[in-house]
């Protein structure tokens, strides 16, 4: 629990203080600062499957649980646009 909260901490210090070369740009923080929403969502839905006795090794969770994918792929998604726009 304490490990999944300096994730989401660490993360979103990232997320909400980026800055690109000094630039204020609020288009592409934006998309950096939205990246945070399904990083939190992945790791309260992988809490979850913990809790309810589910869990196992991280790659079985990764490679075959279809909302950990989904999260990770709007994940890259948002960090690609906000990275390269």
């Amino acid at each position: 629990m304490l490990c999944a909260a300096v994730t989401v901490t660490g993360y979103c210090l990232w997320a909400f203080t980026i800055d690109r070369n000094g630039l204020a740009v609020h288009h592409v923080q934006l998309w950096i600062q939205l990246s945070a929403v399904p990083v939190v969502l992945a790791v309260l839905y992988v809490l979850l499957q913990l809790d309810a006795g589910r869990g196992g090794a991280p790659e079985d969770l990764v490679l075959r649980d279809r909302v950990v994918q989904a999260l990770g792929v709007v994940w890259v998604v948002l960090v690609f646009v906000g990275v390269y726009a």
